[in-house]
């Protein structure tokens, strides 16, 4: 028995890698998991910038408190000379600068207030992914309901076809009447229609999920939402928010009350005169500090918008806090609700399915007619489209009461 021929045993490798690669080409891309979903959702709405962009402010402005001065440093310049008027030689000239800086307590209150403003920023990153969140499970578990309805509803399709054949194959033996293959062919041609239907609502759906999250892949129906035992119903990202609102507000106000008066500037010159021509220069070096008079009033409206602030804050957190238990509470009631439900579901099916196979048998022994047939068909249906149906509102009655809990996926 001769070898096979190295030179085709290289040319089949090359033609099987081809073939691999083509395969995972045309391969659907893998399953998303609603986490993955909801950063491809994060980054196709370019939601993130915003709240980069109130990040870096924030972080702007805790550099600028840490600075060792007030405010930017000014350069005076200024000359004096007589040669407008006695042209006698006398000439001045002075070069400084002026530092502001911080009045007691002043850099230590515009610190407190930049690190409030950063803690809000990324409170509200965090909840505005949250909010996206919530819409991706939406979007998600509608998705999977459509993908159900579909799935039973073209097997009740072929279910149907299949009878159709057979209908007219007990027609041909003189079994059974026309007017049975009209009935069983005209349930088959509406299950065809249903299927059509599902099939166009589903590509809506996917349409809408491109659009949400620009992913082409529909997430995993299996997976499962993060546990939602010892919860911290304080982390809320909604009300962490609110609450951070009202420290951010009071911050505010204690920059509002050490800054009565203008920063002090402390300036430091190097001064040149002449008293006359041919004279020697003279060089000194001046200090000065300029220091403001307080006035109370002028900061009055910045710590009256303050302070509403601060008090609407705290109002809003209160009632969130209310808002928020009364959401936990009808969702945990709503998931128990769609267990319930799931269990009648799954026990109806299982009835009309057992009752499904006594009819089809009785039909084909010649003791049912093929109306109560195609009525048990219908019911066994209808039975097994509303456990698809309720399996996934369980999904989302559990991903509600997560997202209700403040929980991401």
């Amino acid at each position: 028995m001769s070898r096979f021929p190295k030179r085709w045993a290289a040319v089949m490798t090359v033609v099987c890698l081809s073939c691999c690669a083509a395969l995972a080409q045309d391969a659907p891309p893998p399953a998303p998991s609603l986490a993955q979903a909801v950063d491809a959702a994060w980054r196709h709405r370019q939601s993130s910038l915003a709240s980069q962009d109130r990040v870096r402010q924030a972080q702007a402005s805790g550099v600028a408190a840490r600075s060792w001065l007030a405010g930017a440093p000014a350069l005076e310049l200024s000359t004096r000379s007589d040669r407008f008027h006695a042209d006698g030689g006398a000439v001045e000239h002075e070069a400084g600068v002026a530092l502001p800086i911080w009045l007691p307590g002043q850099r230590d209150a515009h610190l407190a207030a930049a690190d409030a403003e950063l803690a809000w920023a990324e409170a509200t990153e965090a909840a505005d992914r949250l909010k996206l969140a919530g819409e991706v499970r939406e979007r998600a578990w509608e998705a999977v309901a459509a993908q159900a309805q579909l799935a039973q509803a073209e097997a009740q399709a072929r279910s149907l076809e299949s009878l159709a054949a057979d209908v007219a194959r007990r027609l041909a033996a003189g079994e059974l009447a026309r007017s049975d293959l009209l009935d069983a062919r005209a349930e088959a041609l509406s299950a065809d229609a249903q299927v059509e239907e599902t099939r166009a609502r589903l590509a809506a759906l996917r349409a809408q999920w491109r659009a949400l999250t620009g992913l082409e892949a529909l997430p995993d129906p299996a997976e499962a939402e993060r546990g939602s035992a010892a919860v911290d119903e304080d982390a809320h990202p909604a009300l962490r928010i609110a609450e951070l609102a009202a420290q951010r507000s009071e911050r505010a106000l204690e920059v509002a009350r050490r800054s009565s008066r203008e920063a002090p500037e402390l300036g430091i010159g190097l001064r040149q005169e002449r008293g006359e021509r041919g004279a020697a220069l003279e060089r000194t070096v001046a200090v000065s500090l300029r220091w403001s008079f307080g006035n109370d009033a002028r900061n009055e409206p910045l710590k009256a918008e303050a302070m509403g602030q601060r008090n609407a804050a705290r109002v809003e957190a209160m009632l969130l806090r209310q808002q928020l238990a009364g959401d936990r509470a009808a969702a945990a009631a709503a998931l128990r609700a769609a267990q319930a439900q799931l269990a009648a579901a799954r026990e109806r099916q299982a009835l009309l399915a057992e009752r499904l196979g006594l009819v089809e048998a009785a039909f084909r022994a010649g003791e049912q007619d093929l109306p109560a047939l195609l009525r048990a068909r219908s019911a066994q249906a209808q039975a097994a489209a509303a456990l698809n149906q309720q399996q996934a509102a369980l999904g989302l009655a559990r991903a509600r009461l997560h997202q209700a809990l403040g929980l991401l996926p």
